[in-house]
């Protein structure tokens, strides 16, 4: 079943939502207004209605939500402008929700770019006012709304960066999680199409990691982790990703190399991990399996192929870089990675 679009995208769900209000808003008064016999006011408010419309489209069938959010903004905010050039001091009621619809709507800095210009545009035309105390409160009352509005977008947005780095990211390493991977994978197989740029995927085991826990206990294990990744991620680049796939098995995303590039970022880390852990007992080494994307790879034949490579360093000795060729394959495990491990598996960690 295809996701839906809207499952991930909180701009999206608002530039909907806003669509929805702005018709079950307008629509009325345009009906009212037609059978006033208005008919200049009528034309005015659906033809803001079905700029708003357009944007709401644009961005539900995969147009750039950030554009679209724009536009939105701006089409309100013009047709607030028009609507209260035309209806006067009545016309202003609508310029509140406008404003305040735009911190969601677009980053802060532009809805509060927009207000700041918007309220100047209406005291400086100033036929909506009857006096100067009109235009002072009006200012004064807007003024202090943009304010309140822009100090709950802040908190709004940090709070939510906070909560998507939450659930994107392993508690205990700090590595990104196991779907916040899947959504990386599907990106750059996605990206294939539009960008012909190599790209690599690494799966790195730990060896014998079951004997540490068993010897030195859980705490000492979840150490064993968090210190590992912070090693992977010492001998990384910025634009590369690591991902905890389950249990001590991590998955690293490393584009724009060839195979060969490949082969020197995963020699490195195994080296890093073997110097940095080889004063422990037992020493700790890394397992690691990598492949470049091929052309006709989905991501989880990509995936499987670099496990089939870490299945193969494991039975050559372990602590050892194998890369796949488009042709090694082994299907990806199913299971989670509180599931015990079949066999074979037990008998390669």
């Amino acid at each position: 079943m295809a996701a839906s679009p809207t499952r991930d995208n909180f701009q999206l769900v608002v530039i909907l939502l806003f669509g929805l209000i702005a018709v079950l808003a307008i629509v009325p008064f345009a009906v009212y207004r037609v059978m006033s016999g208005d008919l200049l006011a009528a034309v005015v408010d659906m033809g803001i209605l079905a700029c708003i419309i357009g944007g709401v489209l644009y961005a539900w069938r995969g147009g750039n939500v950030a554009y679209a959010g724009l536009a939105v903004m701006l089409t309100s905010t013009t047709g607030g402008l028009v609507v209260a050039k035309m209806f006067g001091l009545a016309g202003l009621f609508w310029m509140g929700p406008i404003l305040l619809a735009n911190f969601l709507l677009v980053q802060r800095r532009w809805a509060l770019a927009i207000a700041v210009a918007a309220i100047a545009i209406i005291l400086i035309e100033g036929s909506a006012f009857a006096s100067a105390l009109e235009a002072w409160m009006f200012a004064a009352t807007a003024s202090v709304t943009i304010l309140f509005a822009a100090v709950f977008a802040s908190r709004t947005e940090s709070q939510r960066i906070r909560l998507e780095a939450l659930a994107a990211h392993d508690t205990l390493t700090g590595a990104k999680n196991r779907l916040a991977m899947e959504a990386a994978l599907r990106g750059a197989v996605a990206g294939r199409r539009e960008v012909d740029e190599p790209c690599g995927l690494a799966i790195l085991d730990l060896d014998h990691f079951k004997r540490i826990n068993d010897r030195h206990g859980h705490e000492a294990g979840d150490r064993v982790l968090s210190r590992f990744v912070a090693i992977v991620m010492s001998r990384i680049r910025r634009g590369d990703s690591l991902f905890r796939y389950g249990g001590e098995e991590f998955v690293l995303l490393v584009p724009g190399v060839d195979a060969g590039a490949l082969q020197r970022v995963a020699e490195n880390v195994r080296s890093a991990v073997e110097q940095e852990f080889s004063s422990e007992h037992p020493p700790v080494t890394v397992s690691i399996g990598a492949t470049i994307r091929e052309p006709d790879d989905d991501w989880q034949s990509w995936l499987g192929r670099a496990d089939a490579a870490m299945y193969r360093a494991k039975r050559e000795g372990r602590n050892r870089v194998c890369i796949a060729g488009p042709g090694e394959q082994r299907p990806v495990k199913a299971a989670p990675s509180g599931k015990a491990p079949a066999p074979e598996d037990a008998a390669l960690s």
